[in-house]
């Protein structure tokens, strides 16, 4: 029995949302569909200015998350159609999330990425 999964990102470069549904038959994984969708050029410009300080950061950081996520959710239905697919029928979906701040060293290391996690899963079904 084939179990299928679904992986999204979007690089640092901004450019676009991409996403891939793989089917995994237990010895081998195939990829079943690809999508990749432009990413908005007013998103790209509130992403940007999020990785750098600014007023009122937590909210653009919300809001911005989401509208990403809404890309996101965009790309989970593209890849089901594409494929021939419903929702029921994928084990698990997986997104990287928009990175906006990596600080692999100092005193504090970290790394900050934008998805909205359980509105994804809310609009995709999965």
């Amino acid at each position: 029995m084939t179990q299928y999964s679904i992986g999204i990102m979007s690089g640092t470069s901004l450019d676009a949302i991409d996403g891939v549904l793989v089917g995994w038959n237990g010895v081998r994984m195939h990829v079943v569909a690809r999508h990749s969708a432009a990413i908005d050029t007013l998103l790209k410009a509130k992403l940007m200015a999020l990785t750098q300080p600014g007023p009122d950061e937590i909210n653009r950081m919300v809001e911005a998350g989401r509208e990403l996520t809404k890309g996101y959710v965009k790309c989970v239905h593209a890849l089901l159609k594409a494929a021939g697919l419903a929702a029921k029928d994928i084990l698990a979906v997986g997104g990287h999330g928009q990175t906006i701040r990596h600080k692999p060293k100092g005193a504090c290391p970290h790394t900050l990425q934008l998805l909205d996690g359980s509105w994804l899963s809310a609009h995709t079904g999965i």
